[in-house]
């Protein structure tokens, strides 16, 4: 049972403050970090709000249990294994109190110091100064009365409780998430057909009248399709240097990129300057080639030219 109880704990603790402090890089974005991929939901961040979901419910089980046995039996709090534990946990609790507060004031020293570090800090002492100060009730007293031991899990609740919403505030609902990766995609699509119809300006000296002339057979490469809804992406030849891309998005880029969820990519084959902002719906990129820029192949003397 105490080793049940410890396990669940420390999942829980360590799930709880990943879940925060990976939020708060979400809710509060340091300007000197550049990030060209989608920020959703990690799979560290997943795991924080599954476990919290399923080992927190377990954990709160087995102590009312535990503490249930306990009052019937108070000869049971003497038992070796319990104290061991409640001190292994005061010591890595206290420990990390140190840390934290060691790690902000080298921070603030070096005058680094950030709303999201602060935040963070925070976060990380509210939870360890939680659980330190259970811990340390718990070994001054054999039995914690029920009115003391409430308390204690109603505040361990809320405070989970709030982490999971607030992550759900920040990320989004699971939904979003999934059509934040579906718009991230299509992005990436439309630069890889950007790319492929640059290299074939520049291999042969004109644009595709069509995406189906891209396809090559040798490298495999073929032209990407939608990937909610399996449909083609719409390309339409504009002039001798000028094309057009469309796509139909889920949601708008301005909106994404203003809560943090969804940063544009570095373009494939292009200035990091290139936009592909768009709108919810069907929206079309107009693009023209710079020959300056993308200058046509010339074959070397001897090397036949490729027919395209």
């Amino acid at each position: 049972m105490h080793v049940a109880i410890l396990v669940t704990l420390y999942t829980a603790v360590i799930s709880l403050i990943t879940l925060l402090v990976q939020t708060i890089n979400v809710a509060f974005p340091d300007t000197l970090e550049y990030q060209y991929a989608y920020t959703g939901y990690t799979s560290g961040m997943r795991f924080a709000v599954a476990s919290l979901i399923i080992v927190f419910p377990v954990f709160i089980f087995l102590s009312w249990w535990n503490h249930r046995a306990i009052a019937r039996a108070p000869e049971l709090a003497g038992l070796g294994i319990r104290k061991w534990f409640s001190y292994l946990t005061l010591f890595l609790a206290g420990a990390t109190i140190i840390g934290d507060l060691i790690a902000f004031l080298n921070t603030f020293l070096g005058g680094e110091i950030t709303t999201r570090f602060v935040w963070k800090v925070l976060a990380v002492l509210v939870v360890s100064l939680f659980v330190f100060v259970y811990h340390l009730v718990e070994l001054r007293k054999t039995v914690i009365s029920r009115p003391v031991y409430r308390t204690f899990s109603s505040l361990a609740a809320l405070l989970v409780i709030a982490g999971i919403v607030w992550s759900f505030m920040v990320m989004g609902s699971p939904t979003t998430q999934r059509d934040l990766r579906f718009d991230q995609q299509r992005l990436y699509d439309l630069q890889n057909i950007q790319q492929m119809v640059v290299n074939q300006w520049q291999s042969a000296g004109k644009l595709p009248v069509a995406l189906v002339e891209l396809e090559d057979s040798i490298s495999g490469w073929k032209v990407p399709l939608d990937p909610d809804t399996k449909t083609a992406y719409e390309y339409q030849k504009k002039g001798t240097l000028a094309f057009e891309l469309c796509a139909t998005f889920t949601l708008s880029s301005s909106v994404a990129n203003s809560q943090n969820k969804m940063t544009v990519p570095y373009p494939v084959g292009g200035g990091v300057n290139e936009n592909w902002d768009h709108t919810t719906g069907r929206v079309c990129f107009e693009r023209t080639i710079d020959p300056t820029r993308y200058p046509v192949y010339k074959p070397s003397p001897g090397v036949p030219v490729p027919i395209r």
